[in-house]
């Protein structure tokens, strides 16, 4: 088999992986624990967190956030972890994607969505849904989906809920903005090409 195992020192389960290049990726999972791939082995990282994390996304080697349960977000600066103090959220985040370092989106529970401009953290809109949202995936600031109990798109200024035949999204990736696609419960599998 082409896939072999790795060891990344800890034995709490990773849910998500991301890296910015072949010698800088991220592991993140359950207890708060985050490992680091250098190239030629892991490392833990120090989060400063017990809380499960379930999503991990940067815009660069020294621009990484991490999400999870009770409003965690930390943030990576290139020396240390960090904790990304929101609005108090206790919601469990579970997605975070961006289109760049001043572009950033995290979603969760009780319909957290929250969108990172540079400046502060902030909803898109000033109507959100009170669904669980589990995936982010866009092509820029103006094109942005969110799946989880309903599919919704944010067109740069309005965030719109999508019909779809899934009961639910629980995953999203594209290779562009016409050609997405989303997985659900019960082995779904949904292609969007407009």
């Amino acid at each position: 088999s082409a896939w072999a195992a790795s060891s990344s020192g800890v034995t709490q389960d990773l849910h998500a992986v991301w890296g910015s290049g072949a010698s800088d990726v991220w592991a993140v999972g359950d207890s708060g624990k985050i490992v680091h791939w250098n190239g030629s082995g892991w490392a833990e990282s120090t989060s400063g967190t017990s809380n499960a994390l379930h999503a991990v996304w940067g815009s660069a080697a020294n621009d990484v956030y991490a999400a999870g349960d009770i409003g965690t977000l930390l943030h990576w600066n290139g020396t240390d972890w960090s904790t990304v103090a929101l609005d108090g959220t206790a919601a469990n985040l579970r997605a975070v994607w961006g289109s760049g370092a001043n572009d950033v989106w995290v979603a969760g529970d009780s319909g957290k969505l929250l969108r990172w401009n540079g400046t502060e953290w902030r909803s898109p809109s000033e109507t959100t849904l009170n669904v669980t949202n589990f995936a982010v995936w866009g092509t820029g600031p103006s094109d942005v989906w969110i799946g989880g109990a309903l599919l919704q798109h944010w067109n740069g200024t309005t965030l719109t809920p999508v019909t779809m035949s899934a009961e639910s999204v629980y995953g999203l990736w594209g290779a562009s903005a016409s050609d997405i696609w989303a997985v659900g419960p019960g082995g779904a599998i949904l292609r969007y090409r407009p």
